[in-house]
């Protein structure tokens, strides 16, 4: 290096303070002065084309000093000049980057002290750039961005790169390119649309490059795609491929050229490239392979695209019809297309002509335009030439020209790189290795810088107004619900409020989930009555959009032993999932529905499976709009098959195939000591008419069982059905803790609602499920029986008939009824949710005032809290053994000890 005077340059960089922008100082050259040190937030720019630094040296002082060679090329700069320039007081290591890297800058060059291993980017967790902070590098695929993912909500990106972040870990979903190319890119709020959403990073050293580019595959006239890129004075090139790299004075531009080739793994393994381009005409077959390519597909392919993270671009289209469609369809999709891509081979047209046609495709896309190939015509245009050679040139001279001012001085064109063989007089370069004048003119060319932020495009999101599709499972404990739904905004939604109605009442938020969120476990979930549970997806708008509303009961007991309540006012077809599911499907027996409601129905299930089943209230044909005002309660009983002895209560519990309108004797695999009851439920539903069960001739040893329809449907066939049945001996057991009584009414004593039947429990029931029906079937019109006044003691049943054919309703027979009344009270063994329920004894339960806490740790305090079953919280408070609960009225209640312990009280 030579040794000279120190000479040191005071440059002010006052309007640097009040701008963002460096101090720019532009000279032609420099001679004899020594060492300069350019200080901090300064360009130096020296204009001149050879001798620009003689006996002087640059010292480049900080990060933001930048050296720009307005008209020597990076690999002129590195030949002459890297000797001249120091970083930081040390020489520039231009071939190995370490301390400055120079990058292309128009027709020049810039030199910029930024280590190999700089990190341009830094990202913060709070506005303003506050909060946890963290730095990005060059490159990398940051696809899991760990504890800041999702919490970016400020950042700053340094001067000459660019950065890509989206809310999908794989770069798709909402995601935008950001480019520092004048001045450091400080966003103090990122955008809505990326606030506190961003899960990709990608970032990218920033070329300064020209409108002009070029286009080659392999060695023509004389000279590699490199080569003659260089020979043009291009600054970018493309190969219509990815079997290029980047070279300090040309940018490479990969392109994902046909249907599978190259490889997306191959585009995005490469490095010091910053753009990508699209298929290469999708919309002509002989350039993909034979087929084209339908809108369709290429838009189904692009997010591949945008999982680049690189700057892309449309696929190259000569029909713009096509070209249109496809933005049309990204654009439904908020597919990021930072620019359009298009073939040009335009004859016979005027440079207004050109102006107008590429206008309108920049207005109807709104993206900047790449013209990939373009030519005068083409060698398949049939436009007029003069014949001689030297006349030709004189054209392709002067129709270049008007074409070059067009494109070098319209704003929306980005880049273009001619396509040099359409035949020899539209060549820029002949086969002997000569320029043309044309050719000379392309060339010598020099346009401006190709991005202008004029034409940045800001991705648009729109909010999917598609509702969440809501789901359930019941966990393996069989206590509580979880919650799981899906949401069409990606990482766009912002959360979810969780609403649940118990009963039909109204909606109560329990819950609110964050953005990363799409399950929620309510393990307070009320068990024996309906539930209903819906959210409300929360959008980076503020929009709030419901999903569907699931509807569901959770019955408790235990694996051999479920019991449940449904609670409907609709006959909608509605799935419930089994708390304990088994491996085989079970039998499930439905109890005697209220009278709430007058108008006469069916119970029918379907699609029983050991994990759930389906079920609804069938009214009959004949009405036509059932209305149902109020709250119909329908008790269930759920036991795998076999024979059971319930504390000396005999049962058998099976399934009767093939059930149809003709009576089906089902025989007891062991007969019974006395006389059972048979309760039973039709379990498939293969008809669209309502059908009921009738039983008869019960003995020790069988029963009778067929369906009936109603009197009106005379032709209406019923095909076999499956009815589950339960076969219990009268009297008084215990299973599982719940307290069982079965018994019989007199005989042919249940009539019409004007003449019902009482049954008295001969004990007190707490919470009872009532069961009843029909062992007799004395006329051979469809009945059911329904209750009435259900209480711990007494309950009134009756059967109700239906009246199709206009005959009265009273006008029926007498029946003898079978019945059954199961304590629903859940127990220690049916809490909703603690596997570790045993450490905490509560009780009494039920309770009239004061309920006793205590704890086998022996701890002597703890937290409480009370709920009502739609969630609201009653009580929250410190407890060392006992709870006054005076002041609420009877009914139903959660207890939650320690905020992790939960337990259904029953306040009488």
């Amino acid at each position: 290096m030579i040794k000279v005077k120190c000479i040191l340059l005071f440059f002010f960089i006052f309007s640097f303070l009040n701008s963002g922008r460096a101090t720019e100082i532009t000279v032609e050259k420099y001679v004899d002065k020594g060492q300069l040190n350019v200080p901090a937030v300064t360009d130096l720019h020296i204009t001149g084309k050879e001798n620009v630094l003689v006996n002087t040296v640059v010292n480049l002082t900080a990060e933001s000093s930048w050296l720009f060679f307005d008209n020597l090329k990076p690999s002129v700069v590195g030949l002459n000049y890297k000797d001249k320039i120091l970083i930081n007081g040390k020489p520039f290591d231009y071939d190995g980057g370490t301390n400055a890297r120079i990058a292309i800058y128009a027709q020049g060059s810039v030199v910029i002290p930024h280590p190999l291993n700089y990190q341009p980017l830094e990202v913060f967790t709070e506005p303003l750039f506050k909060g946890n902070s963290r730095k990005y590098s060059l490159n990398v695929y940051n696809n899991n961005l760990g504890n800041f993912d999702n919490k970016i909500r400020s950042f700053k990106l340094k001067r000459g790169y660019m950065a890509t972040m989206a809310n999908e870990s794989d770069g798709t979903g909402y995601s935008r390119v950001f480019i520092a190319d004048k001045q450091d890119l400080l966003i103090s709020n990122i955008s809505k649309e990326l606030d506190e959403s961003v899960s990709f990073i990608r970032v990218f050293k920033w070329e300064w490059v020209s409108k002009k580019g070029w286009c080659q595959t392999g060695n023509r006239n004389g000279g590699s795609p490199v080569e003659n890129a260089l020979k043009t004075n291009s600054t970018w090139l493309y190969t219509w491929s990815a079997d290029g790299n980047s070279t300090k004075d040309i940018e490479y531009v990969p392109i994902h050229a046909k249907r599978y080739w190259p490889s997306y793994s191959q585009i995005n393994e490469k490095e010091q490239v910053t753009h990508l381009m699209g298929y290469n005409e999708p919309d002509h077959s002989e350039q993909q392979d034979g087929t084209m390519i339908p809108v369709s597909e290429a838009v189904a392919d692009w997010p591949n695209m945008m999982k680049s993270g690189l700057r892309i671009g449309s696929p190259a289209t000569t029909d713009f019809n096509w070209l249109y469609s496809f933005m049309d369809e990204c654009k439904k999709r908020d597919y990021r297309v930072d620019f359009v891509v298009v073939h040009a081979y335009w004859a016979s047209m005027t440079p207004q002509q050109w102006y107008d046609a590429l206008k309108t495709v920049y207005t109807k896309t709104g993206r900047p335009i790449w013209i990939k190939e373009w030519n005068n015509g083409a060698n398949w245009t049939t436009e007029t030439w003069p014949s001689s050679w030297s006349e030709q040139m004189t054209k392709q001279y002067n129709d270049i020209k008007g074409i070059l001012q067009v494109l070098d001085t319209a704003h929306f064109i980005e880049r273009y790189s001619i396509y040099n063989w359409v035949e020899a007089k539209r060549s820029v370069i002949n086969d002997d290795n000569a320029f043309t004048p044309m050719g000379i003119y392309y060339r010598d060319n020099c346009p401006s810088i190709a991005f202008r932020r004029t034409n940045e495009v800001i991705p648009q999101w729109t909010q999917s107004n598609t509702p969440a599709v809501l789901s359930y499972k019941i966990p393996e404990s069989g206590r509580g619900v979880n919650l799981v739904w899906t949401d069409t905004n990606g990482d766009m939604a912002r959360g979810a409020i969780v609403q649940r109605s118990v009963r039909d009442s109204i909606f109560v938020e329990i819950a609110r989930t964050g953005k990363d969120i799409r399950s929620y476990e309510d393990k307070d979930a009320p068990v024996n009555t309906n539930i209903k549970y819906r959210i409300y997806q929360l959008s980076y708008t503020g929009a709030q959009i419901v999903s569907n509303t699931i509807e569901l009961s959770l019955a408790t007991g235990t694996k051999n032993f479920q019991f449940g309540k449904l609670s409907l006012n609709h006959n909608n077809w509605t799935k419930y999932s089994f708390p304990f599911p088994d491996e085989k499907v079970p039998v499930i027996i439905f109890g005697t529905p209220t009278y709430n409601n007058i108008l006469p129905y069916s119970n029918r299930v379907k699609i029983l499976t050991p994990l759930s089943f389906m079920f609804h209230l069938d009214p009959w044909s004949y009405l036509i709009s059932p209305l149902f005002p109020k709250n119909d309660d329908i008790n269930y009983l759920v036991i795998p098959e076999g024979e059971y002895d319930w504390d000396g209560i005999k049962a058998k519990a099976g399934v009767a195939e093939k059930v149809s309108d003709v009576w089906t004797v089902i025989n007891f695999p062991h007969l019974f000591e006395e006389v059972p009851v048979v309760f039973a439920t039709q379990v498939t539903s293969k008809t669209d008419f309502a059908t009921t069960v009738r039983i008869r001739n019960v003995s020790k040893s069988g029963f009778e069982i067929k369906l009936q329809k109603e009197e009106a449907k005379v032709n209406a066939y019923i095909p076999r059905e499956n009815v589950c049945y339960l076969a219990v001996t009268p009297g008084s057991g215990n299973w599982q803790g719940q307290k069982i009584k079965i018994g019989k009414t007199g005989e042919n004593v249940v009539g019409n609602l004007h003449f019902p039947t009482e049954v008295l429990f001969g004990e007190t029931v707490d919470n009872p499920g009532f069961f009843a029906a029909m062992q007799t079937c004395n006329d051979d019109v469809a009945a059911t029986l329904r209750m009435e006044g259900l209480t711990k003691e007494r309950v009134n049943i009756f059967k109700q008939r239906e009246v199709s054919t206009g005959v009265s309703a009273l006008a029926m027979e007498k029946e003898t009824a079978g019945w059954m009344v199961v304590e629903f009270t859940p127990n220690a063994n049916t809490s909703i949710t603690s596997p570790y329920m045993e450490t905490w004894n509560v009780y009494p339960n039920p309770l009239k005032d004061i309920v006793y806490i205590t704890n086998s740790d022996k701890n002597t305090e703890f937290q409480v809290q009370v709920f009502d079953l739609s969630g609201r919280k009653l009580i929250d408070r410190d407890c060392s053994g006992s709870l006054n609960l005076k002041e609420l009225p009877a009914g139903n209640y959660i207890l939650k000890i320690n905020n992790q312990y939960t337990y259904q009280l029953m306040k009488e």
